[in-house]
């Protein structure tokens, strides 16, 4: 989880496997955690499942590379070499 002033945010990382887990589990625990935030229940995915659960905001790896590559050069100086290698070596969106 990420937890931020106003939002926390859980991330379901599915790079290999299928989507088998309890989404709606783990957005009712994030919504038990919240405090007050506003809560976010991201799967991050290779291919976006279908159909996708209310409630939850699924990036692929496609998307998620395109937009860290697009904002990229505002960080790069900061960012560790072989973060910084896997990103411009991964594939890139389809066009």
């Amino acid at each position: 989880m990420v937890y931020g002033d106003a939002h926390l945010v859980g991330v379901e990382n599915k790079l290999f496997a299928g989507v088998q887990n309890p989404l709606g589990d783990y957005r009712e625990h994030l919504r038990r955690e919240a405090e007050g935030r506003e809560v976010a229940l991201v799967l991050l995915c290779l291919f976006a499942p279908q159909p996708v659960l209310e409630g939850v905001v699924v990036v692929t790896y496609e998307e998620f590379l395109g937009r860290v590559r697009r904002d990229l050069g505002s960080y790069a100086a900061d960012v560790p070499a072989q973060y910084l290698t896997f990103a411009l070596d991964s594939p890139g969106p389809r066009s």
